[in-house]
């Protein structure tokens, strides 16, 4: 299928044979004058001088294939359809091969009609020489088409021929009927319950999903419990199986096409993981609506017109230090958790004695109440307080709730709480920053990679000089600095690696974008910084302007006492 001819040969007169086909055809024209045919051998003579191979091959039907799939009634073919189905093939074969340029190749080919299997020849060269495959591809086979790009080349022609009408209907029954009737069909039940147990935490204000790095190890659950739904519902049986015995015709077609049953399958089995990938989402939005059904009301979380506007004037009034009237602004709106959760950040934070007191109260509150929409938020600010004040017993309440449910942060915060001497639990330390670093969590990818390196495990060792690697290409610089200390053994354990410098490469990169976001951020404050002296300044002049001109002011500017209840 796949051959270089001798150009001398003038493949043209085969392909073009009058008893054979009703001639040749190319990407643009369904038959070709003898003027464009003899446009082509110039191109050839031209491909010729500059050495470039000519390829032949042929696509072969089994006639009562094409009977079956509409494009062969009553011993006669369509022509037409058949040559847009052999452009699809060709032009994807171009595309495919790393060897041929869609602009510098050009191809015709004939349908022979007058065998037992109809067929398609083709004739593919390219105008100019652009690479000598001699040293390009030596010994890959120079200038032999990829096996790649054949299977490419017959799987568009096959899906456009058996799956052109056929996939488009399954695919609407599947959507339309079959995977509403089994979201119908999710009732709560012993085998959910059973699946709920066994899968991870829901990630807060957000869903299980079917593909999801979390929920991916589940799947074979989730299938399970797919299953128990279709047997127990008649109904849903009955669909389900109309919609698989449709996939089996599919694939004997395709079969018939390809002459083996690895390809033809593996289209049956993409539909099927389709399906399940659906049913999947389905199941398990239909198991968290459970789950939030027993729940009350979530408080609300969002702002309304006036609230917008309001937090605005809070921000602007925290941006220039007037905290007493930013509380009071917050206060307004004090049954919107949004609200809520700033007030009491603006109490612990710029207030002392009994308001930071009471700031601290309140965030217990919200991190109490699992409902409220910035529980996280507190719980986390809780424990950091936790923390600095080395109340490791309370610091670990606060970080094993958010830990759990996959809060990054959190679980480094516990790892290394656990390493603590006042707290210490080297086997729960390694558990909570592996999770933190297999999350993407560079510090703790380094503190778990020093855990690691440090036992006499020769495993654990290399396990350690992993996550070291992975923390330094994070951009941790401390894990460099152990590795430029330490090149021996991280190229023992790293054989891939050359140096520790190349290794670095894009951490280098993130450190200057990181240098250069910095530099910015710093200009902005210094200038945020110089504005609020001008304006500071413009305000003690309108003052003394004022006083110098006996200006009445508003007696509430002069005398309002600011108190928070």
């Amino acid at each position: 299928m796949n051959n270089l001819i001798d150009h001398n040969y003038d493949y043209f007169v085969y392909m073009k044979n009058e008893h054979k086909s009703d001639g040749l055809f190319d990407n643009e024209n369904n038959l070709l004058s003898q003027d464009k045919i003899d446009k082509y051998r110039e191109y050839e003579k031209q491909s010729q001088k500059e050495g470039c191979p000519k390829y032949i091959w042929i696509v072969s039907f089994d006639n009562k294939f094409l009977e079956e799939n509409g494009l062969m009634v009553k011993g006669r073919v369509d022509l037409n359809r058949l040559k847009d189905v052999a452009r699809k093939g060709a032009n994807s074969l171009i595309h495919s091969s790393k060897k041929l340029d869609n602009d510098n190749t050009y191809w015709t080919a004939a349908i022979h009609t007058n065998e037992d299997n109809i067929h398609i020849h083709y004739s593919v060269c390219e105008y100019h020489r652009l690479e000598d495959r001699r040293v390009t591809y030596a010994g890959k086979g120079q200038d032999t088409l990829e096996l790649s790009a054949m299977r490419k080349m017959k799987s568009v022609i096959a899906n456009d021929i058996v799956g052109k009408t056929r996939t488009p209907e399954l695919t609407a029954f599947k959507r339309e009927n079959l995977i509403p009737t089994f979201a119908s069909a999710i009732t709560a039940s012993k085998d959910i319950k059973t699946l709920v147990k066994k899968l991870p935490p829901k990630p807060p204000h957000s869903a299980w999903k079917y593909d999801s790095k979390a929920v991916k190890p589940f799947q074979a659950d989730i299938n399970e419990c797919i299953d128990k739904i279709i047997n127990s519902n008649e109904h849903l049986k009955k669909i389900y199986e109309m919609y698989v015995d449709a996939l089996q015709d599919m694939t004997k077609n395709y079969e018939h096409f390809y002459g083996e049953k690895s390809q033809a399958t593996a289209y049956a089995q993409n539909q099927l993981d389709d399906f399940y990938n659906r049913a999947g989402n389905k199941l398990l939005q239909a198991i968290a609506e459970m789950s939030e059904a027993d729940k009350p009301a979530p408080v609300r979380a969002y702002l309304k017109k006036e609230e917008k506007e309001d937090f605005a004037e809070y921000k602007r009034l925290v941006g220039d230090k007037e905290y007493v009237r930013a509380a009071d602004v917050l206060k307004k709106h004090i049954d919107n958790p949004t609200f809520e959760y700033n007030l009491a950040r603006l109490y612990a934070d710029k207030f002392i004695g009994v308001y930071q007191e009471r700031g601290f109260e309140m965030l217990k509150k919200i991190a109490d109440d699992p409902k409220h929409y910035s529980c996280d938020k507190a719980n986390m600010y809780i424990s950091k307080k936790y923390l600095r004040e080395h109340d490791y017993i309370n610091a670990e309440k606060s970080l094993i709730p958010l830990a759990e449910k996959g809060n990054i942060y959190s679980q480094y915060s516990l790892g290394k709480l656990y390493l603590r001497e006042e707290s210490r639990d080297i086997e729960k330390a390694a558990y909570w920053l592996k999770k933190s670093a297999d999350n993407g969590n560079a510090y703790a990818q380094c503190a778990f990679g020093l855990l690691c390196v440090k036992s006499d495990n020769q495993v654990q060792r290399a396990v350690g000089y992993h996550y070291l690697g992975q923390a330094m290409l994070g951009g941790n610089q401390f894990a460099y600095n152990y590795l430029q200390s330490n090149k021996a053994d991280y190229k023992k354990y790293n054989p891939k690696v050359r140096t520790v410098a190349k290794a670095l490469r894009p951490t280098q990169v993130k450190k200057a974008v990181s240098n250069y976001r910095s530099s910015v951020n710093e200009c902005w404050n210094i200038i945020k910084k110089m504005m609020g002296e001008y304006e500071s300044h413009i305000k003690q002049l309108q003052r003394e302007f004022e006083y110098e001109n006996n200006v009445v002011v508003d007696e509430y500017d002069v005398g309002y006492e600011y108190s928070i209840d």
